[in-house]
């Protein structure tokens, strides 16, 4: 038996509750939620050493891309006329332990009797809680294959735009790691080095005793300095991973010149992506906009799509809920109106998602033409400090001397 955090959302009233369960079976932890009302949004093991860890490498989720490519090599197999349980069973022979493991967990569900979402949802560590139901409402209306298809391609789609904004953060941090541990080895090695020729250090100038303090501090106390930091960094993760300061930290980023548009673009775009990819599954609108707000990332769309929805249950058009509450911009608030009135809500939705999508690369070249030139103003201003602070006083002497 394990102990987990979970939360839920109860369907008809919206209330949503955060609480902690011993669990000995997922699936009967789920499927008595589900009775209860309940849709299981997160759940996460308590466990600090598994925490800590998870925060720095994911243990048992696989790739997004690896996901997407088991989601349509499964929709094949279907589509052959290989039942499920044997096409996850043949599936599982050719993928890594970690994930070969989880399938065959699954494939045994099926052979007791388990429906395909629940088996998916017994074993929550591969697939989001979004596309549970997206599989749910398929074998409900029997387009399993099919829906299993268009979700795998969306998530490949998905996984090329997160390596295209990986890769464009790649260059401006490697210069900052770079320029930050050459500093670092200055104030450690060279600049003890030459304070030892320049004797009296109270009589040198200000720029130079600074650096040199600095310098002292760092060569005595650099083992402190290192667990300052990291102290500081799990602080921060900590506070971004709670409910009650994460809206807060993300609205101050928000803020930001080009990220703040960036970071928001970010979030529609994953919302529009996730909410058309459930409505062509199947699943009702309001469940699926909720469930698009907690996969976009964003806790203040995620608490604005739970406000609306109760908007919407008590007769509001899905648009004007949306307009109405601030969070979302007018671009989706009217394609949202314009395919509720029309009947073509997952079609306008996703032309949504293709603009921001668009809107991010774009803002993507932005904040690469601006983060590289003004990186490399930075550091050249603090080596240029450090290098005149360190040699400026030798070459004083020099001068006397000569």
């Amino acid at each position: 038996m394990a102990t987990y955090r979970y939360r839920a959302v109860h369907r008809e009233t919206g209330r949503s509750i955060t609480e902690r369960a011993d669990i000995q079976e997922l699936y009967v932890f789920l499927d008595e939620m589900d009775r209860q009302g309940y849709i299981v949004t997160s759940l996460k093991r308590v466990g600090w050493l598994e925490s800590f860890l998870k925060s720095f490498v994911p243990l048992s989720r696989t790739s997004q891309r690896n996901k997407a490519l088991i989601l349509i090599e499964l929709s094949a197999f279907l589509k052959a006329g290989i039942p499920l349980r044997a096409s996850i069973e043949y599936m599982s022979s050719e993928l890594n332990p970690a994930v070969s493991r989880v399938l065959k967990l699954m494939a045994k569900d099926i052979e007791r009797g388990l429906e395909f979402h629940e088996a998916l949802r017994a074993h929550g560590q591969m697939f989001e809680p979004w596309e549970v139901e997206a599989v749910r409402a398929s074998e409900a209306s029997g387009n399993l294959a099919d829906v299993l298809e268009y979700t795998g391609k969306q998530a490949l789609r998905s996984s090329d735009f997160q390596d295209k904004v990986r890769s464009a953060m790649v260059y401006p941090l490697l210069i900052l790691v770079v320029t930050t541990a050459v500093i670092l080895l200055l104030l450690t090695f060279v600049v003890p080095t030459f304070a030892g020729l320049f004797g009296s250090v109270e009589k040198l100038p200000p720029a130079t005793r600074l650096i040199i303090r600095w310098s002292q501090f760092l060569s005595k106390y650099w083992p402190l300095v290192i667990v300052a930091v990291l102290g500081a960094w799990l602080f921060l993760k900590y506070l971004r991973s709670r409910e009650e300061t994460a809206a807060r930290f993300e609205r101050l980023l928000l803020r930001i010149p080009v990220w703040g548009k960036f970071l928001q673009s970010s979030y529609y775009a994953r919302f529009s992506r996730t909410f058309s990819m459930l409505l062509r599954s199947g699943v009702p609108v309001l469940q699926s906009f909720e469930y698009a707000g907690q996969a976009s990332g964003s806790y203040i769309l995620r608490d604005a799509t739970q406000a609306i929805r109760k908007e919407v249950e008590r007769g509001s058009g899905i648009g004007d809920a949306m307009r109405d509450s601030g969070a979302f911009p007018l671009l989706l608030c009217e394609l949202a109106s314009a395919g509720e009135n029309t009947g073509s809500l997952a079609e306008m939705i996703s032309n949504a998602c293709s603009f921001y999508e668009g809107e991010v690369e774009r803002l993507l070249g932005t904040l690469s033409s601006l983060v590289e030139p003004a990186l490399i103003l930075v550091i050249g201003v603090i080596v240029g400090l450090v290098a005149l602070a360190v040699f400026g006083p030798v070459l004083e002497a020099l001068n006397v001397v000569m």
